[in-house]
C-alpha cells in the first residue's frame, strides 16, 4: 500500500489528529474529517535544470509521496516563498481544489498555479478556520520580518489548533526580540522547528539559514511544550544536521522535555485528552 493510500484511509475518532512528517519541514495533519498540508516540498523543483537548477541542493531521498496522488489535502499552508516550502511542481500537481494560505510577500515572489479554491493573503496574528482547524500566522525573521520594500510580513510560522490540541510549525528562521513572548501564550502539544543552523560559509553559497540545535533545545526552555520536533535537517547535505546533536544538547541542557525525531513517511497520532 503506497504511503497516500495509508493516510487516506487511516481511521481517526473524533478530537485525534494524526501528523505524517514529509521530509524538510513538511507535514500533512489528518483529523477524522479532513487533511492539511504544511510547506509540502515532493517534487526535485530545486535541483532540476528546469526548475530553480540549484546545483548545491540535492534531494538525498525521494519524494515519500506523489503529490499527484493528494486527492483529500483540503488546505495548504506556507510559511515562505522559498522553493522547497512553496514548491510549484508540488501545488501544481496536487488534484485539488484546495485553499492556499501565504503571506503577500511569498506570494509575490514566488507565483504558483494550480488547483486552488481560494488564495488567503494571512497576516500575522490573525485568526483562520479552515477544514475545522484555527490557524494563527506568528511572524517569522527568515533573516528579516519585514519586507523593506512593503513592509509586509516575509515569512510566517503557524499555530495550527483542533479541539484541545495545539500545534507549532516553523519552517525557517531565526529568533528575533519579541518571539518568545508571541509564543508564550500558547500551550503547544507539538512544537515542529528547524535546527538547520547558518554559518558564513553557507551563506556565501546564497543560503538563508535558520536557528540550530542550541538554540532551539534553549528555547525549549522558555515555552510549554510537551513534545518538541525538529524539522529541516535530513533532506539536503549542505543545508542540514544531524538530529543527534540536536537530542544530545536537549539530554543536557533541557532533559525533562520530551522530544521526537520523525524521518519521512513517519508519522505521529495525537489521541483525545482525558
Amino acid at each position: 500500500m503506497t504511503l497516500s493510500n495509508s493516510i487516506s484511509q487511516y481511521s481517526l475518532e473524533s478530537d485525534e489528529l494524526a501528523i505524517w512528517f514529509l521530509g524538510q519541514s513538511g507535514y500533512l495533519i489528518k483529523s477524522r474529517d479532513a487533511v492539511i498540508a504544511v510547506d509540502p516540498y515532493l517534487s526535485d523543483f530545486v535541483e532540476n535544470k528546469n526548475g530553480l537548477n540549484d546545483r548545491f541542493a540535492k534531494r538525498r531521498y525521494p519524494p515519500p509521496l506523489d503529490p499527484s496522488s493528494l486527492s483529500f489535502v483540503e488546505a495548504v499552508l506556507i510559511t515562505h516563498g522559498h522553493n522547497d516550502h512553496m514548491d510549484p511542481w508540488t501545488l501544481g500537481a496536487l488534484p485539488g481544489p484546495f485553499d492556499l494560505f501565504l503571506t503577500e510577500v511569498a506570494w509575490n515572489q514566488n507565483k504558483v498555479s494550480g488547483k486552488m479554491r481560494t488564495v488567503i493573503r494571512v497576516e500575522p496574528f490573525d485568526n483562520y478556520e479552515t477544514c475545522g482547524f484555527s490557524v494563527t500566522p506568528i511572524p517569522a525573521a527568515h533573516y528579516d520580518v519585514y519586507d523593506p520594500k512593503t513592509q509586509k510580513v516575509c515569512s510566517v510560522s503557524y499555530v495550527v489548533k483542533y479541539g484541545d490540541h495545539t500545534l507549532f510549525f516553523w519552517g525557517d528562521g531565526i529568533m528575533y526580540e519579541g518571539l518568545i513572548d508571541h509564543l508564550g501564550k500558547y500551550r503547544f502539544d507539538y512544537f515542529f522547528a528547524p535546527i538547520n543552523g547558518r554559518d558564513w560559509f553557507r551563506e556565501k553559497l546564497g543560503i538563508v539559514g535558520s536557528i540550530g540545535s542550541r538554540e532551539l533545545v534553549e528555547l525549549t526552555k522558555y515555552l510549554n511544550i510537551d513534545t518538541v520536533s525538529p524539522n529541516h535537517f535530513d533532506l539536503f547535505s549542505v543545508n542540514g544536521e544531524n538530529p543527534n546533536h540536536f537530542l544530545h544538547y536537549l539530554a543536557t541542557e533541557n532533559p525533562n522535555q520530551r522530544a521526537i525525531v520523525l524521518q519521512a513517511g513517519e508519522n505521529i497520532v495525537l489521541k483525545k485528552c482525558p
